[in-house]
């Protein structure tokens, strides 16, 4: 079968277990808000089995290879402790608007080992310094957010307490810590940034 031949056609997308609307966006080569649009989608949220609306020349083309790279390539940059929003779109000659677009962001805060999906023609620039002050000051407000801290499990806990207890997300101390699911055992060592 040549593919070729449903390239300028809608396709549709059929939701996996441990799909994100970022991840199947990127894999199109689209924006999630594109995403969103084309299937009046109000939130990031979907569910296994349902079926995504994909429009555009490249939605057949760009499964599984390197072709989603149409005039732009991807990165994934991963936050780091003092980063704000505007210094990294600066570096990637972005707008900050798109960054947010991109990451489903709905304020400027940043939160330490998130990773971010960027999508740029020229890549990180080395020479941006510390040019940025304008929004820097919205987000460092509040400098304990840089901060980690080692949390260590203690009996009848789970990611779910540990979370409530720090105010923030499961998903947040998934990733810092690279858990692949949500068990946790007494004695574990978890880095919280708060």
């Amino acid at each position: 079968n040549n593919s070729k031949s449903n390239i300028n056609a809608s396709s549709s997308y059929k939701v996996r277990r441990g799909d994100t609307i970022s991840e199947i966006a990127i894999k199109y080569g689209i924006s999630t808000m594109q995403l969103r649009k084309w299937n009046d989608l109000q939130s990031n949220k979907i569910v296994v089995g349902q079926i995504l609306k994909i429009h555009g020349k490249e939605s057949v083309k760009s499964l599984g290879d390197n072709t989603v790279k149409k005039n732009a390539n991807t990165y994934n940059y991963t936050i780091k402790i003092g980063d704000t929003i505007s210094e990294i779109a600066e570096q990637f000659n972005v707008s900050i608007s798109d960054l947010k677009n991109w990451n489903n962001l709905t304020s400027n805060k940043l939160i330490a080992g998130k990773t971010l999906v960027i999508f740029s023609d020229n890549g990180p620039n080395p020479k941006t310094e510390k040019n940025v002050t304008s929004t820097s000051n919205s987000i460092k407000t509040n400098s304990k957010t840089d901060a980690s801290r080692i949390h260590k499990v203690a009996q009848g806990e789970s990611l779910w307490t540990i979370a409530k207890k720090y105010k923030i997300l499961v998903a947040d101390i998934m990733t810092w810590n690279n858990l692949k699911s949500d068990r946790v055992k007494i004695g574990q060592k978890l880095k919280i940034y708060n």
